[in-house]
């Protein structure tokens, strides 16, 4: 951060705001193009690539899955990267590596030029801009963010809609060298979007040297009063076993004039103290093992789940690909759900909780599925309850740590579904062949499950110091 504001001087800006609302369109522009574009075109993709290089399934197949392997990797380099260089540039340099990785896979003539470049630079790419525009939400926005981190998210099923049709249409029409060089285009995105990722470091709502103390008073008071309803509010925080509550108010924080000793600030943001008090919360290593756990499922089972059922139901493939099809809907449904639903208090904490729940029960009732309208049923309610915790997810993880914190938590907890996906994934696949088919989907929904439970504790903990 101390780097991006030697090199240009934020605005004065106020939270919910002006500013605060481009920044969000913004983000959700980029959250378009990064993983809804890597989510939507890794499978059309896999395909070209197999044509273009002549090499089997499991070789191109290796394109997409390193992509989506690093992409989690690297979440901890790139929450360092905020903390280090702000959000702005990490933006910038994530959309430029978008570009290029994109772009030049249009001059690839092997194999491994594709995936040193859209495997592994477009991963760091989607990686950086991920977690930059999902983070730069938490300091701009306070009485909207849930609506704020609800509408970034609704980015992802727009990408999920566009790219497929739009990527497969590029291949047929144009080739591969031609269509990858047009959808480099929409990757400038993420560098005009990180030219306006402005952080907050000064005093925001008051001249240089002047501090309105009936307006922090009277947000403080808010801030109290809402605890005490018992409302989940960044400004109150349980450390201690014993439920203590320690009220902090996280706007006093971003409040450094630009008089203050530099070395101040750069103390502000040491890298190793935040590490260590970062990982001396045990609510961060639930929160980790949360996001291994429910990345297991979702991945595991949307891999496993339509073999599954043609065998057992006797249905055609493309009548259960349906089903994934009705998912997609259902996502867009739960999505819409909580961006209603984003004024209203209610913790999110627990709402994230029973949203795993919810697809883990509904991957294990799918497992006894006995025709394909059955199938359709579970797949919608699973859909729904995925959408709701996407769309709740950064909200979620914002009631671990201050606004500041954020990026560093959101990365180690990215890590942690990046690991649980691919362990996950290989132990139910495992499991399907060489076990038991019926075996691996109830232990995918199982892991979904156990996910749910990790967070009981801290549940808990709130409830009783509430």
């Amino acid at each position: 951060m101390l780097v991006e504001q030697q090199i240009c001087k934020n605005p004065r800006l106020k939270k919910d705001k002006g500013v605060a609302w481009i920044i969000l369109v913004m983000s959700f522009f980029s959250h378009t193009v990064n993983i809804g574009f890597t989510y939507a075109v890794i499978g059309n993709l896999t395909i070209a690539h197999q044509q273009l290089f002549g090499v089997t399934l499991n070789q191109s197949s290796l394109i997409g899955s390193s992509h989506i392997a690093v992409l989690g990797i690297l979440a901890p380099l790139a929450s360092i990267l905020v903390k280090s260089i702000g959000y702005r540039l990490t933006q910038v340099l994530g959309g430029i590596s978008m570009v290029l990785a994109v772009g030049l896979s249009a001059l690839s003539t092997q194999y491994w030029h594709a995936l040193l470049l859209f495997g592994f630079l477009g991963g760091f790419g989607v990686s950086t801009t991920y977690t930059a525009s999902s983070a730069i939400l938490g300091l701009h926005f306070d009485r909207r963010k849930y609506f704020a981190f609800s509408t970034a998210s609704m980015g992802f099923y727009a990408g999920m809609i566009f790219w497929p049709i739009a990527s497969q249409k590029l291949l047929d029409t144009f080739g591969y060298s031609k269509a990858m060089s047009i959808m480099a285009g929409p990757q400038f995105i993420h560098i005009v979007a990180g030219m306006i990722y402005f952080q907050p470091y000064n005093n925001l709502d008051h001249p240089e040297g002047s501090v309105d103390t009936n307006s922090a008073k009277a947000s403080q008071e808010e801030n109290l009063s809402e605890s005490k309803l018992g409302f989940d509010n960044p400004a109150v925080e349980c450390d201690s076993d014993d439920g203590e509550i320690e009220v902090k108010v996280p706007q006093k924080e971003e409040e450094v004039g630009p008089g203050e000793d530099k070395s101040k600030l750069s103390a502000s943001i040491n890298l190793r103290q935040e590490f260590v008090a970062l990982f001396k919360s045990y609510k961060i290593w639930l929160l980790m093992a949360n996001f291994c756990l429910w990345g297991s499922n979702a991945s595991s089972f949307l891999i496993v789940v339509n073999d599954y059922i043609v065998r057992k139901t006797g249905a055609t493939e493309e009548e259960i690909a349906l089903g994934i099809t009705i998912i997609g809907v259902s996502n867009i449904v739960g999505c819409l759900i909580m961006v209603a639903t984003s004024s209203l208090k209610y913790d999110r904490l627990i709402s994230h909780t029973l949203f795993i729940a919810g697809y883990g029960v509904s991957t294990i009732i799918s497992a006894f599925s006995t025709g394909k309208v059955m199938f359709y049923v579970v797949c919608s309610f699973w859909g729904i309850s995925y959408g709701c915790f996407i769309s709740n997810l950064l909200a979620a993880v914002n009631e671990f740590c201050t606004p500041e914190r954020f990026a560093l938590t959101f990365g180690f907890a990215l890590l942690a579904e990046g690991v649980g996906s691919v362990a996950g994934t290989s132990f139910v696949s495992y499991i399907s062949e060489d076990i038991n088919e019926l075996a691996a989907i109830i232990v995918s929904g199982c892991m979904g499950l156990a996910g749910s439970c990790c967070l009981i504790p801290m549940i808990v903990q709130r409830l009783r110091a509430r």
